[in-house]
């Protein structure tokens, strides 16, 4: 049988008292009112007397800075949680705060002090009297969407009877006053609630400790004051009828018997899901092994809402010995009206008996262990300059509070972290991250983290060069070796291989603007040379190719054409000769498309010098062997009067007399280099030589 709740009727004392009437002064008041829209208040819970009022939305100076609807009652119960909904207009895109002030002691003062935060709002004893919310009302009509929610608790030691609730909408700011210019712009609305003593005499509690002495042989399903219990097939009683065989006081009996399911519940907690407090009881086993399941149930008069938090298995047979005391947190998941409840499933014919029952702060000996690991558990190493590595810390058991504090141990200037762990670069190195328990602080975790950054190679300084031969052979991507182009977002410059030859790729999908691959600094742009490319293939007919010469290779703006563009196609294309430009030291080509996708690659982009007279045979001259790991020799009965050879970056590296027969490469690097050969009557030309 279940113990019968007395129901103890409380009388409401009435309070009649004269609030302030809001007062407002300043370069404000004859500003349009931006006014509050809506105010719900228990309407979800469908309390006695909701408060459901929905005003004018107008910004306006016709409408009131303040209205009184204190003859608006609605009936609320101390202990209980009530939701405040608010709605206003910000008259366009701006931040309006809601301030809530609630006369809990009936004084007629509204107290202007607010709770430091959120939680302590939350408490139910010595409630402070200003209410700030967390959130605010913004870019709103007032009769949209947008709402300022907010859960109230009335506290258990407020005055019964009826106290006033002031609602303000304040401008940019929280409220600063419930009665001297407690707004800008905004509103002041008044409502009545008429707080009643509890119903009943199992108010929630915050803490329990119960011993089970008083409760001595033996009425039959006999719970605690405020306590329940739920038998199912014909499970055995709750309460022992005989003392255990040894032991000073009476023991809680669960119940046994197979198939025969009972469930004890705990009093209403008001903190069951704050995260802040466990369960903890000592068990034993009149016959064990057993099996008992810590759970919390939403409805006592339906047992299949009961929901199983951790299994318990209980293996101690005697009754003088306690197996084991059992510490349990609840997680924060668990509703905030559900009742703590433990089951014996009826899956043995062991009987279980509790003693020393506690619902109490966690204790700092309940966190067991800290463990820090890398997210996704990714090797703790950061390898970018800067980059970034997410840390996790891990608190067993699960159910204990989680929050930790992050800390370079060793190793500040390799690393720093943040308060969630996430850890940042500075240098190369190796350090040592701690993230160390809130709740006790000699539990915590640490890990070695690596930070190994790969130097990025450093482009050598551009000198000015005085030819050009590209292949593209040395190049890894591009922009490289001192040739660049108008990069943007539009392009794609792709270094590609194909058939065991490098070339330049360049891509973009329906860009706006025109592509320049632009070469170094030039020592001379002496008007006697051309350019030379070959287009390996390209996509979108009716593109065009252009040479012409840049002052600044940043700035497309200071081009000049040296010829008139050409249709692109497949093949080698040598350029008029290059004019000399004042002050224009670089070569670009330009290549113009017709606005679709377009794909280019171009190779073999050189500076030459055309072919003038024909007195140049270059039949007539052999350079052998080629390639060569150490001597070029010459072969020609031509009049040289210079040979220059110059490397893959323009630079001349060598001068000849045009009377040596041989050049000797063995002090330079493997690569590609031009021999520029000139005959006394000033004919050029270059030849391409390999050095292995």
């Amino acid at each position: 049988m279940f113990k019968t709740l007395f129901l103890a009727a409380f009388g409401m004392q009435l309070h009649a008292q004269d609030y302030c009437e809001p007062t407002w002064s300043g370069w404000a008041v004859n500003e349009p009112t931006e006014p509050i829209s809506l105010v719900q208040f228990g309407v979800e819970e469908n309390a006695d007397g909701a408060i459901n009022n929905p005003t004018s939305a107008l910004v306006s100076t016709d409408t009131p800075r303040y209205e009184d609807f204190s003859s608006t009652v609605v009936t609320v119960n101390k202990g209980e949680t009530y939701t405040l909904k608010v709605k206003g207009n910000t008259d366009g895109n701006n931040t309006d705060y809601i301030t809530v002030y609630f006369d809990w002691n009936g004084d007629g003062v509204f107290s202007n002090s607010t709770p430091a935060t959120i939680e302590e709002q939350q408490q139910w004893t010595n409630q402070k009297e200003k209410h700030q919310h967390g959130m605010s009302l913004i870019n709103s009509t007032g009769e949209d969407g947008v709402e300022v929610s907010y859960t109230v608790n009335i506290p258990t030691d407020a005055v019964a009877g009826e106290i006033r609730m002031r609602v303000v909408k304040n401008y940019n700011a929280p409220s600063p006053s419930p009665c001297s210019n407690p707004f800008i712009f905004g509103q002041v609305e008044d409502y009545t609630l008429n707080i009643s003593e509890p119903t009943e005499e199992c108010a929630p509690i915050t803490d329990l400790y119960e011993n089970f002495d008083d409760y001595s042989c033996c009425e039959m399903g006999v719970v605690p004051t405020c306590w329940d219990s739920i038998i199912l097939g014909g499970a055995s009683q709750i309460i022992s009828s005989t003392e255990p065989a040894s032991g000073t006081s009476q023991i809680y009996q669960f119940g046994f018997g197979e198939d025969k399911i009972s469930i004890v519940v705990l009093p209403q907690f008001s903190n069951v899901n704050a995260g802040t407090h466990q369960f903890r009881f000592k068990v034993k086993a009149s016959s064990g092994p057993g099996e008992l399941e810590f759970g919390y149930i939403t409805d006592i008069a339906d047992a299949s809402t009961f929901v199983v938090i951790e299994e318990l298995i209980i293996s101690n047979s005697s009754y003088d010995s306690v197996d084991a005391e059992r510490i349990i947190a609840v997680p924060t998941s668990v509703p905030s009206t559900a009742r703590l409840a433990v089951r014996n499933p009826g899956t043995t014919w062991a009987g279980m008996y509790w003693d020393d029952v506690y619902w109490e702060p966690i204790s700092q000996n309940f966190i067991e262990s800290v463990v820090v690991t890398t997210q996704d558990n990714i090797s703790a190493e950061i390898t970018d300059e800067n980059g970034t590595l997410q840390l996790i810390a891990t608190i067993t058991p699960s159910e204990a509070n989680q929050e930790v504090t992050w800390s370079v141990e060793e190793g500040t200037e390799y690393v720093s972290v943040d308060e969630n762990g996430l850890l940042t670069a500075i240098a190369n190195g190796t350090a040592t991250v701690r993230a160390t328990s809130e709740e006790d602080e000699t539990k915590y975790g640490e890990i070695e983290v690596v930070v190994n950054i790969e130097e990025t190679p450093v482009e050598p300084e551009c000198e000015a060069i005085e030819t050009f031969d590209v292949t593209f052979d040395d190049f890894e991507n591009f922009p490289a070796n001192c040739w660049s182009s108008n990069d943007s977002s539009e392009h794609t410059f792709t270094v590609i291989e194909e058939d065991s030859n490098k070339m330049l790729q360049v891509y973009s999908g329906f860009a706006e603007e025109e592509v320049y691959i632009i070469s170094p600094e030039m020592v001379s742009i002496d008007g006697a040379h051309s350019v030379s490319y070959e287009v390996i293939s390209f996509t979108q007919p009716g593109t065009t190719l252009q040479i012409g010469t840049m002052s600044d290779p940043s700035d497309v703006s200071t081009f000049v054409v040296a010829e008139d563009a050409v249709d692109t196609a497949v093949g080698v294309y040598t350029s008029q000769v290059v004019p000399a430009v004042e002050g224009h030291k670089y070569v670009a080509i330009k290549y113009v498309h017709n606005g679709g996708h377009k794909l280019l690659k171009l190779d073999n982009i050189k500076w030459v010098v055309p072919a003038s007279s024909g007195k140049f045979d270059r039949s007539q001259v052999t350079l052998y062997p080629n390639p060569t790991r150490n001597l070029i020799y010459i072969d020609t009965d031509l009049n040289l009067q210079t040979i220059d050879v110059y490397n893959n970056l323009g630079q001349r590296i060598l001068t000849t007399n045009g009377a040596d027969n041989s050049v000797d490469l063995s002090a330079q690097p493997a690569g590609v280099y031009i021999f520029r050969l000139q005959t006394v009557d000033e004919q050029n030309a270059e030849y391409k030589v390999i050095k292995q």
